[in-house]
């Protein structure tokens, strides 16, 4: 979808478990009424169509950001987590005092989104190649950040002709789809099996006292109500985690208290030889291909494994690969 004033559009994509995520580009203008902006301005185009519209006295960077907050908040009800890529020239991360975006950090906490860049380096970056400032975000929803792999800025002289520098970030898909909401825990770490029947009577006969000596059932019950009667409130919603959290941890703390213990997996010394022999290879393998010298880390590794490496400093390529390929075939075996 997109907004009518070309302000910004979106695209959902919905995982296997019913589960999704909504991805919006935005722009928010950079213009204040008191800069006197042009009639062939961003500002000046959107303004006249707020006008047209009803609005008596529009503010177009304020509205971007309530109609983004409505878009988001819409989504999220229909089971899409936000992430929002934006230019919002605007800094609200700015050590100045005076010139610090106050409005996108109010929508950034009202949005219950994460910018996830400056929790991973606060040190101040600018964005924009003509000023010092950091106008370009890309700001996730919290339940998203553990698929983030990487995410960064690239350099003034990468991708496209501009006077911003790109943003980027790379999730890895299968976590990105898993939610929070329908997470079945991998078997090899469940505490135990519904199949284990003597050990789900123990762990309810556990967790049902430790829910009503929490009042869970009459806290969300409030909670309901509240919400039926007010909507969503900064105050409901602080009920809301805290409930959340303390019946995920009640439920967690119980079924280690009567699941199975764990004594991990019994290493099989030939098999993990095996790899370590195919991964020396393929360091051979990658060097020779290169034709470039020996990496300490290969060196180590020779060190380790006992194998004399000058037997392959000038191994040509074909019997590397030949080497690579039989360790395989070991390994397989």
């Amino acid at each position: 979808g997109s907004d009518k004033w070309g302000r910004f559009c979106w695209q959902t994509y919905r995982g296997k478990r019913d589960e999704g995520i909504v991805v919006i580009t935005a722009y928010r203008v950079c213009h204040e009424a008191s800069d006197h902006p042009g009639p062939f301005t961003a500002y000046t185009q959107q303004y006249t169509a707020m006008r047209e519209e009803g609005i008596a006295s529009p503010n177009p960077r304020k509205q971007i950001l309530a109609d983004l907050l409505s878009l988001i908040d819409a989504k999220r009800l229909e089971g899409f987590r936000p992430i929002l890529m934006m230019d919002a020239n605007g800094d609200y991360t700015s050590v100045k005092a005076q010139d610090r975006d106050k409005d996108l950090e109010s929508f950034i906490r009202d949005a219950n989104l994460v910018d996830h860049f400056h929790e991973k380096f606060p040190d101040p970056t600018h964005t924009y190649v003509y000023g010092s400032k950091r106008l370009d975000y890309i700001l996730v929803d919290p339940a998203l950040v553990d698929a983030i792999e990487r995410i960064g800025y690239l350099g003034t002289h990468e991708g496209a002709c501009s006077d911003h520098v790109l943003a980027y970030v790379d999730f890895s898909t299968s976590a990105l789809f898993k939610g929070k909401i329908n997470r079945p825990v991998d078997i090899h770490a469940r505490e135990f099996r519904l199949e284990q029947r003597d050990k789900v009577i123990a762990f309810l006969e556990e967790l049902i006292p430790a829910f009503k000596e929490n009042s869970i059932k009459e806290r969300v019950m409030r909670l309901a109500e509240d919400f039926r009667r007010n909507g969503r409130t900064k105050s409901s919603v602080d009920a809301y985690q805290k409930i959340d959290q303390q019946i995920r941890e009640t439920v967690l703390a119980v079924a280690k208290k009567v699941g199975r213990k764990k004594f991990g997996y019994m290493r099989n010394p030939d098999m993990s030889m095996c790899g370590r022999m195919l991964i020396f290879f393929k360091m051979v393998l990658d060097c020779r291909q290169r034709n470039a010298a020996f990496t300490p880390a290969l060196e180590k590794r020779a060190r380790d494994l006992n194998v004399d490496l000058e037997e392959h400093r000038n191994a040509s390529v074909k019997a590397a690969r030949r080497e690579v390929y039989q360790r395989r075939k070991a390994l397989w075996a």
